[in-house]
């Protein structure tokens, strides 16, 4: 199986397919790492990693930032433990809000964020979607 690299009809972006993430050959890495500077954005459909596959696909990166008590990860959701949704008032659907709008991950820090390496665990029935800008397109304009 050969990886296959199809770039976006936007500014940025491309959908690698035909990978295994979870066991990534060093030729598999350096293919990735260059689409990555060429596109920026990379998309991998059909992905199941576990938690700790994610973090050693995300390490070939970079170090981590520490995000939630000393731990490289956040889990967002908008369930309880539980499985219950939480209130309207709730101090984390009020962030999940706040994350609804237009972010850029880590830009407050002193080191900017490389990269966000993100992984959907529960996909709602419906369609929604996650968008993208591409800032370096901004300065062409």
């Amino acid at each position: 199986m050969t990886m296959r690299i199809e770039p976006s009809r936007a500014s940025l972006g491309a959908t690698i397919t035909n990978v295994s993430l979870g066991r990534l050959p060093p030729k598999d890495w350096r293919a990735i790492e260059n689409a990555f500077h060429q596109y920026a954005l990379l998309i991998f459909p059909g992905q199941h990693l576990s938690d700790s596959e994610q973090l050693d696909f995300a390490g070939h990166f970079g170090e981590f930032e520490e995000m939630e008590r000393g731990k490289p990860t956040l889990a967002l959701s908008n369930r309880t433990e539980l499985g219950k949704k939480w209130g309207g008032r709730d101090d984390r659907t009020l962030f999940q809000r706040g994350n609804e709008r237009w972010h850029t991950d880590s830009s407050y820090m002193p080191v900017t964020a490389k990269a966000s390496v993100v992984s959907a665990r529960i996909v709602p029935e419906f369609v929604s979607g996650t968008e993208w800008a591409d800032a370096r397109a901004a300065y062409d304009v």
